[in-house]
């Protein structure tokens, strides 16, 4: 796999029609710690911007693999600068992007469903954000 957009880890760039369905806002009035928010952000944008790619592939479980492993990548690097708690991996994010998150009535709409989860170093609890992405419909 080359290293393009498609192939490399989702950087941050403006959002071209990505359609975030849920995930941590700056008006949420449960959300008080601004370092963890503008990481909670960040890794959204960055996210919806790098996973531009999916609206040319087949909405399958080749494509569902690809995205854990080009997320699994950038939120490796963000653990490997310290950016999360936890001793590995394991115990600082995680990416969810199966079956189960996206079923055969979402599938049939062209969404491609991707939760990513991921312990800050404070307050060191899971926060969760929810993506969604047009992909190719076959």
């Amino acid at each position: 796999m080359s290293q393009s957009t498609r192939g490399g880890a989702p950087f941050e760039e403006p959002s071209r029609g990505c359609h975030p369905i849920a995930g941590i806002r700056p008006d949420d009035p449960g959300f008080s710690y601004e370092p963890v928010e503008r990481l909670a952000l960040f890794i959204e944008s960055s996210i919806n911007a790098g996973t531009q790619w999916v609206v040319f592939e087949p909405n399958d479980e080749a494509l569902w693999a690809e995205l854990r492993l080009n997320i699994g990548i950038f939120l490796q690097n963000l653990f490997e600068k310290g950016d999360f708690s936890g001793t590995t991996p394991e115990q600082a994010y995680f990416v969810k992007c199966d079956a189960d998150n996206n079923p055969p009535s979402s599938v049939a709409l062209g969404f491609v469903n991707i939760t990513v989860g991921f312990a800050p170093v404070y307050p060191a609890e899971f926060v969760i954000i929810q993506i969604q992405q047009m992909a190719a419909q076959g």
